[in-house]
């Protein structure tokens, strides 16, 4: 289960994808060749999100080592499993992120601030805001241009 964190949160961290999509993640949606997930949004579209090589590292580890053992059900399409080899839930998800984050001592850390990190480390790194737009799957560009005035506010 540690491996499948790791990936988890590697996942979460380097592309800002939600946490419903998250678990929503099949098997097939990872391409190694292409280094991407192929991510199903809320309103129905699919995006291609890139994968840092620590982010492909982990998961590919995760693959290959943990996930065989997780495994319940031979036709089990989930990425990430749960004790039970079932798909895990956001409640799942929550609970462990939680559970890290009360270990660590880090009172106030929930998945969607990692979400937040990660856009705002995208434009802090030069990043255009329509790119990190298209990345966490905004409709609007006006929900992205929330990430900039946090990015300028923390300069100063």
């Amino acid at each position: 289960m540690g491996m499948r964190d790791l990936a988890m949160l590697h996942l979460l961290y380097a592309t800002g994808i939600r946490t419903s999509e998250l678990v929503s993640l099949d098997v097939d949606d990872f391409c190694a060749q292409d280094a991407v997930i192929k991510c199903a949004g809320a309103r129905g579209n699919v995006r291609l999100l890139p994968l840092t090589s620590a982010a492909m590292n982990v998961l590919e580890l995760y693959l290959a080592r943990a996930r065989p053992h997780c495994t319940r059900h031979a036709n089990e399409q989930a990425l990430f499993l749960n004790h039970h080899g079932d798909r895990l839930t956001r409640q799942g998800f929550w609970l462990i992120i939680k559970g890290y984050a009360r270990r660590a001592g880090i009172e106030d850390l929930t998945p969607h601030k990692l979400r937040h990190s990660f856009a705002m480390l995208m434009l802090d790194s030069g990043m255009d805001l329509g790119s990190v737009q298209e990345l966490l799957g905004h409709a609007h560009i006006s929900t992205t241009q929330f990430y900039c005035q946090l990015v300028s506010t923390q300069g100063k």
